[in-house]
């Protein structure tokens, strides 16, 4: 029988979540696909991300979005809370085991969604009411030093490499254009000449719980003419 009251716990080592990035070919991709995938899932409209560079040359990451946010119990027991998630299976996003790599493997971190601000470093935290409060979330990253240029450019190509749909999206205070080319065709058939042309998007959908990252598949739209 085991005693129904225990008096001591497993102690980490402070490098424990560290260790995380190591799962991980690119952590810093994954960073921003995962809090930009948190975003999307809570219904922003607008997300703003940014890197920013101390003096002492550690770099700070920010993804502050105006979606529904998160309370205090969902921020204790969802998403602060190890293993605990509210999303399928199949989704993407850091109410997984993803949320290691979002907040607790790096130098420190702070959240501020709705009242609640989250202070914390590796699994230690504190979390007290603000008294301006904000609608969405804010997401505020310490990585440590790390090449800001690979960080801004790991942010650049999760961009391009998804269709935002009407998400308006800011990176470090630039209006993302999604990219796009544009390809003609003319060919003769028995009828005439005929011609071809086709807006093409390679980015993968990005949607509500659905993951980001999947085989990039062409998302064509085409016209068809008859020349005379």
């Amino acid at each position: 029988m085991f005693a129904t009251q225990f008096d001591s716990q497993v102690r980490l080592p402070d490098d424990y979540f560290e260790k995380a990035k190591r799962e991980y070919t690119n952590w810093i991709f994954c960073w921003w696909r995962e809090v930009f995938q948190n975003s999307a899932d809570g219904g922003a409209k607008n997300i703003h991300l940014s890197i920013e560079v101390l003096e002492c040359g550690d770099v700070i990451v920010t993804c502050k979005d105006d979606g529904v946010g998160m309370d205090e119990t969902i921020l204790r027991n969802v998403f602060l809370s190890l293993g605990g998630t509210n999303k399928g299976a199949d989704s993407t996003g850091g109410f997984g085991y993803a949320k290691v790599i979002i907040l607790f493997a790096h130098k420190s971190y702070t959240i501020h969604s709705n009242d609640n601000i989250v202070r914390g470093v590796g699994g230690n935290y504190s979390l007290t009411k603000s008294d301006s409060p904000i609608r969405g979330t804010v997401i505020t990253v310490n990585l440590g030093k790390q090449n800001s240029s690979l960080v801004l450019m790991e942010a650049q190509r999760l961009l391009d490499n998804s269709n935002i749909g009407g998400l308006s999206v800011i990176l470090n205070d630039k209006k993302h254009t999604p990219a796009s080319t544009k390809h003609e065709y003319i060919t003769d058939t028995e009828i005439g000449k005929m011609h071809f042309s086709d807006n093409r998007d390679c980015s993968p959908p990005l949607g509500r719980g659905f993951p980001l990252l999947r085989p990039l598949l062409p998302n064509w739209q085409i016209d068809a003419g008859l020349h005379g």
